[in-house]
């Protein structure tokens, strides 16, 4: 049986469009990437979001202006982890730390 190859696309971000978000006790939001025109490639519109935390975790959402982090439904983001999320139409982020403060950066591009 032959195994399957997958072709992955190193992701590359959008140079100078990085920014940092600054999290704590309370939500904050920053926008990550303008609103999507209606015949655009949602897959294209990712985030890299690296935590620079040491110690504390923060917790993240997606939507619009209004978006607001929530620590029991967010989705994790370890201390000094880096991961890559698909964003669809959402045009901010939102983020929330059980205690202490957190600082996210933020790198808007494409690819895994």
């Amino acid at each position: 049986m032959a195994i399957p190859t997958f072709a992955v696309t190193p992701f590359q971000g959008v140079s100078g469009a990085s920014k940092n978000l600054n999290a704590g006790a309370a939500s904050a939001n920053v926008e990550i990437l303008p609103a999507m025109p209606p015949d655009a490639n949602p897959k294209l519109r990712q985030v890299r979001i690296c935590n620079l935390s040491l110690t504390d975790d923060a917790f993240i959402a997606f939507g619009d202006s209004s978006v607001a982090a929530v620590l029991a439904t967010g989705m994790a983001v370890p201390h000094g982890d880096v991961e890559i999320f698909t964003i669809g139409s959402a045009t901010h982020i939102a983020a929330i730390t059980a205690g202490g403060a957190v600082v996210l950066n933020l790198t808007p591009g494409g690819g895994v």
